[in-house]
């Protein structure tokens, strides 16, 4: 064993037929989820609207001089997620296919997230961890099938990436230092798709350095891992950085200026933590998680639930650090970690009127870590009782472990599989799909490329804000510069797409399944 690996830390375990068939698995079923609902939604006639449809033209964007240094707008009037990083990645997807593009690219994403979670997780806990990781990210499908659907949407994009945050975190923990850089890049995507990720991401980022380096220096080691991960650093937080220097006022200052929490916050938070991690746990039903049913049940629980769950997690981590089990200790570091991240941020995170209802996204990891921890625990200590018998019978007995590993990853992917055709029809708004398309086309036939103000009547709140955003994106892959007013839209497009005066304005009347497009030349 090198010098510089910590000696407590046991080596990746397998590499027989066994080991390396259930890698893949795992790697497999973590990704046919995103696989099936896009070759779906893709033949069903998808198009961004909506949401979608914002984030598609600000990637787009993201190659041209319109491009944005901020993320998406939050719940906050006049304030955004913290970075670009989703429209980067997705840029190069949308510029090859603008009507598609930001759905597999986001599934591509997602997936390469997951593998990253199960490779970081496999580094520190063997081929079992690597079956561990599968199923976080399919519990996570199962319990909220939508993200598959709609990996696109940032809550959703952002999601896979922090589970990668949470299994790269582990690896360095456990002494696995190279996956410091990863952990930069991952908490860094998190982070910037959405608010509800950043304080756990940025805390474990750095929560992470501050251990590596002093085990680093403990153990005379390299320091390569430092300078790639600070790189990474650098360029995924320039644009953020640049926007708060150069803004008047700058993002950040703007939303630590608005964070003031209610005065029920810190309950809120021990209530989120409770219903994540004590019994039965809010994910352990399937029920209508995006809707305001599930904060309902977190405002019922009791916050002494969230008190005791990260107590049971505190007092693992420090037997697993007094009994040198370094790799339980990684894990349950993490688990306080994101425990503490989830009760700040039900209770920091500002919040105009009602609670959005996806916030609940991040209950999941943290209540499955934190359960994570007690039975990786429990399992040590029930080895420490049998420690008299054979050792030779170990190898068979994580033999056994790792096969049994493959019946959970089946059923759960069944399981997702399952969820996702009960919530296809649910999770995108089908009926805007036709009218997009429909108006589209004839805004094309009526004037050429250049500036063009959309204005659409005949639809109401959301669905006026799904239309005209979809055209949006529609038309400005087409060298449109279309100009958007009504609900919403002009925020979350950005200032490219304010209305200014002398462009022709494209009329589009909805009624019922007809659409109807007038365009009026310049006055």
């Amino acid at each position: 064993m090198s010098a510089a690996e910590p000696i407590s830390v046991q080596p990746a375990a397998g590499y027989g037929p066994l080991a390396i068939a259930t890698r893949v698995a795992a790697h497999l079923a973590a990704a046919a989820p995103f696989v099936v609902a896009t070759v779906r939604s893709i033949r069903r006639g998808w198009l961004p609207v909506g949401d979608t449809a914002a984030i598609s033209a600000r990637s787009w964007d993201a190659l041209t001089n319109h491009g944005v240094l901020v993320g998406q707008r939050t719940a906050l009037s006049g304030v955004t997620d913290l970075g670009p990083l989703e429209y980067w990645l997705l840029t190069l997807p949308v510029h090859l296919d603008p009507l598609h593009g930001s759905l597999w690219g986001a599934a591509l994403c997602c997936i390469l997230a997951a593998s990253l979670a199960i490779e970081a997780a496999r580094s520190a806990f063997g081929v079992v961890g690597a079956v561990a990781a599968s199923l976080l990210v399919l519990g996570s499908i199962a319990w909220m099938p939508s993200i598959a659907l709609g990996p696109t949407w940032n809550p959703h994009f952002g999601d896979l990436w922090f589970l990668t945050v949470l299994a790269s975190a582990s690896a360095v923990f456990a002494g696995r230092r190279r996956w410091w850089p990863v952990l930069v890049l991952s908490g860094a995507v998190a982070a910037q798709a959405h608010l509800m990720f950043a304080v756990t991401s940025v805390l474990l980022v750095l929560v992470a350095l501050v251990v590596e380096v002093f085990r680093s220096y403990r153990l005379r080691a390299g320091h390569g891992w430092l300078a790639g991960g600070i790189a990474l650093g650098v360029a995924c937080w320039a644009a953020p950085v640049i926007q708060e220097v150069t803004g008047h006022p700058g993002n950040l200052t703007e939303l630590l200026g608005r964070g003031h929490g209610r005065a029920e916050g810190w309950l809120l938070g021990f209530r989120a933590l409770g219903a994540g991690a004590t019994p039965p746990p809010i994910w352990w039903s399937t029920g209508d998680v995006g809707s305001h049913t599930a904060i309902t049940t977190i405002a019922s629980r009791s916050p002494v639930g969230g008190v005791i769950a990260l107590g049971v997690v505190v007092g693992v981590a420090l037997w697993a650090w007094r009994s040198h089990r370094q790799e339980l200790a990684a894990l349950a570091a993490v688990g306080i970690v994101a425990c503490a991240g989830l009760i700040v941020t039900f209770a920091r995170v500002p919040v105009a009127g009602a609670f959005p209802p996806y916030l609940i996204t991040v209950v999941f990891p943290a209540g499955a870590l934190a359960w994570a921890a007690v039975v990786y625990a429990a399992v040590l200590a029930a080895q420490n009782a049998r420690a008299s018998k054979p050792t030779h019978r170990k190898a068979g007995s994580r033999r056994r472990l790792t096969a049994l590993g493959l019946l959970p990853l089946a059923v759960l992917a069944a399981l997702s599989f399952r969820l996702q055709s009960d919530e296809f029809q649910r999770a995108f708004d089908w009926g805007l799909v036709p009218i997009v398309h429909k108006a589209t086309l004839q805004i094309e036939h009526d004037v050429g490329p250049g500036r063009v103000r959309v204005v659409v009547v005949g639809l109401h709140g959301t669905s006026t804000y799904g239309v005209m955003t979809g055209i949006a994106a529609q038309l400005v892959a087409k060298g449109y510069r279309p100009e958007v007013t009504g609900f919403e839209a002009p925020a979350s497009l950005g200032p490219a797409y304010l209305v200014r005066a002398g462009s022709p304005t494209a009329h589009v009347t909805v009624r019922g399944s007809a659409v109807t497009t007038v365009v009026l030349p310049v006055r």
